[in-house]
């Protein structure tokens, strides 16, 4: 295959993979289906607009804080992201010069992924290989699955390591002082983005000790200059918003046991969480297995490749599987948090396919990853498409029966309601006395001639008492009434006297 042939073929391929992961973008309202990506899209446009990870909401003196949607933290008087501050700053980066594109960048990313895998597998396999191999990686469940989510962080993150170990392997080969410095960037970018990604330090550290005699000392010490720009970065930011350059918002919201390292195994745990991530897609991961199998057999040992990705897997394995059992859905923590271990045995399936004998076999293996893949994901992503729909639909209700200027309480849906409303999240106030605590709030900002609404379903009655809470307003001279909207209440101020 000619050197122009081969980048006709990827220029293909990838646009069609850009249309298939930004086609749910495209169809759907700017509702968003996950928490995280309300607080990302929130925290960009802000960023985006003043240049500050944070915003004030003068209210939360008087709320305890909980006025904010799920994924923001009320820290030293301003909302700060509870999440990790690399897609903020990168998308809005982006945003200030071109905001129509935002909703699109991750499937714009994914694609640019795909280029860079190939990069990546073409220097170490051949160009038919890694071409193969893009094909699995674009139609990877998880891989293709993330990509359709416009503010999630996984997929962005995976990208900036993808073409980070794609200059890592280049420079191995050629010292390149260049590759260096781009190995470094876009390291310190995707650890900026999912600082988990210090999980793949082991592999890179096991590899580069391999080769450290035929690498430059100054070219090793650019890459690290580069390393640090982000790495400086991240802790300054850390440090203004949550008060030490260690901390990130995810430690400030919850009480995180194991931020770096794993405290304990449950090996009852690992074993049904794998068996859980294998049933997700039992085709994928057999071909996988069996593509290894075969590379290191037909290429008698094992490559520097086959080592980062089989020491990459165990190890976030190991720290992610370790959690109790976490679900059984494509978009459950298994294909979230294992995705950028996961990608990099797509040309492991590939080799097995390439190389079955007789080929009409391999032809067929290949037809039954696809079509399995398109049945796995598909049905998926038009759930939550429906669902988003059905939060396009809330929103507009919510809107009309409230006033620009209300807060709601509420639980979960913060997705559906905010940021056309504010929203005041019930079930961060402590449980003991959580709906005494919330009558007073409803009261005191009352005073302050705020319109107050009360969005009680089964989600909110799993953390708040609605009788306990009734029975709190009603001794303040309060009531609630009903708005025409199933679920939502008004907070009626006592009748004047």
């Amino acid at each position: 295959m000619s050197g122009r042939h081969q980048y006709y073929i990827l220029i293909l391929l990838v646009t069609g993979f850009f249309i298939i992961y930004s086609y749910p973008v495209m169809v759907s309202p700017e509702v968003f289906f996950f928490p995280d990506e309300v607080a990302n899209f929130n925290i960009t446009k802000v960023y985006s607009l003043t240049g500050n990870f944070y915003y004030y909401e003068d209210l939360n003196f008087i709320a305890e804080g909980i006025i904010h949607p799920i994924n923001e933290i009320f820290v030293n008087g301003r909302l700060v992201p509870a999440k990790f501050l690399g897609l903020p700053l990168t998308y809005g980066t982006i945003a200030v010069t071109a905001p129509a594109v935002l909703r699109l960048l991750t499937p714009l990313l994914a694609a640019i992924g795909l280029v860079y895998f190939f990069l990546l597998l073409r220097d170490i396999y051949g160009s038919r290989l890694a071409l193969i191999s893009t094909i699995f990686l674009g139609l990877t469940p998880f891989y293709w699955y993330w990509s359709s989510f416009t503010l999630m962080e996984n997929v962005p993150a995976l990208v900036m390591f993808i073409i980070s170990l794609r200059y890592f392997f280049r420079l191995l080969k050629t010292n390149e002082p260049g590759a260096y410095i781009l190995s470094g960037l876009f390291l310190g970018l995707a650890l900026l983005m999912r600082p988990d990604y210090i999980l793949f330090a082991a592999p890179v550290l096991m590899i580069t000790l391999g080769r450290i005699r035929r690498l430059k000392l100054s070219s090793a010490i650019l890459s690290l200059g580069a390393l640090v720009v982000f790495l400086g970065a991240f802790f300054i930011l850390n440090g203004q918003l949550y008060g030490s350059p260690l901390v990130t918002g995810q430690h400030v919201k919850t009480e995180i046991s194991r931020p770096f390292m794993v405290s304990g195994f449950s090996i009852g745990n690992i074993f049904a969480n794998s068996l859980n991530l294998i049933d997700l897609a039992p085709v994928f991961f057999l071909c996988g297995l069996l593509g290894t199998v075969y590379l290191i057999r037909d290429r008698g040992r094992l490559s520097r490749y086959v080592v980062f990705t089989v020491a990459s897997l165990l190890i976030f394995a190991l720290y992610y599987l370790n959690d109790p059992v976490i679900g059984t859905k494509l978009h459950s923590a298994y294909g979230r948090y294992l995705l950028p271990a996961l990608v990099f045995f797509a040309p492991f399936v590939a080799y097995l396919v390439y190389n079955l004998k007789p080929k009409p076999v391999g032809l067929l293996l290949m037809a039954a990853l696809v079509v399995t893949n398109i049945l796995l994901v598909t049905p998926v992503i038009s759930s939550n498409l429906r669902s988003v729909e059905d939060f396009a639909r809330m929103r507009l209700d919510v809107a009309v029966a409230t006033e620009p200027e209300a807060v709601i309480f509420l639980d979960y849906w913060d997705r559906a309601v905010f940021p056309q409303r504010r929203v005041a999240l019930v079930k961060e106030l402590p449980e003991a006395d959580r709906s005494e605590r919330l009558a007073d709030i409803a009261a005191r900002l009352s005073e302050k001639m705020v319109p107050l609404y009360f969005l009680i379903d089964g989600n909110f009655e799993t953390g708040v008492s609605r009788q306990d809470l009734e029975r709190g307003l009603e001794s303040r001279g309060y009531r609630l009434s009903e708005t025409g909207y199933a679920r939502l209440y008004r907070l009626e101020p006592p009748a004047a006297k």
